[in-house]
Parts: C-alpha cells; sequence; structure tokens
C-alpha cells in the first residue's frame, strides 16, 4: 500500500505493469471497461485484454456480455424487419 492508501498492487501479482496495476484496480474498484478505457486513456480492446489475463472469472462475464448484445441486436433486427412477429 502506498502512502496515499492506494494499493498499487491488488491482486498481489508482481511484474504487472504501471498501466496493468491501474486497470486492475479500477476494475477491482467496480468500473466498467469502457469508463476505464476512457479514464486511463487507453483502448477498450486493452482493458479486456489486460482484465482477461489477470481476472480469470472476466472471461465468463465478457461472453454473456456479447451474447446479451448479440440477443438484443437480434431482437432489434426483428422488431424492426418483421414487428408482427414481436409480442404486445
Amino acid at each position: 500500500m502506498s502512502a496515499t492508501g492506494v494499493q498499487l498492487d491488488p491482486h498481489g501479482h508482481s511484474g504487472l505493469t504501471a498501466l496493468e496495476t491501474a486497470i486492475m484496480a479500477e476494475w477491482d474498484g467496480g468500473l466498467s471497461v469502457k469508463r476505464i478505457a476512457l479514464k486511463l486513456r487507453c483502448p477498450p480492446r486493452r482493458v479486456e485484454s489486460t482484465i482477461s489475463n489477470y481476472d480469470g472469472k472476466a472471461d465468463h462475464a465478457f461472453a454473456c456480455r456479447a451474447a446479451r448484445a448479440g440477443s438484443e441486436q437480434l431482437l432489434a433486427a426483428i422488431a424492426r424487419h418483421h414487428p408482427e412477429r414481436i409480442a404486445a
């Protein structure tokens, strides 16, 4: 822990870069990938990659989010092209 009270290595892994440490600290703090990327000014894919490398349960969360987004896009397309198929 630093003098400011910030835990610099929240996962107990040595060898993380400063950016990886910052990404993981923000992830542990509950920020989304998008918010972390904006806050740290790095590509969202870099944030996702870092989280996947150091937080195994994140892979499942990413897969669920992608499946949910795909389902929402499919439902929107069906509603747009075949509104009669969508229950009121």
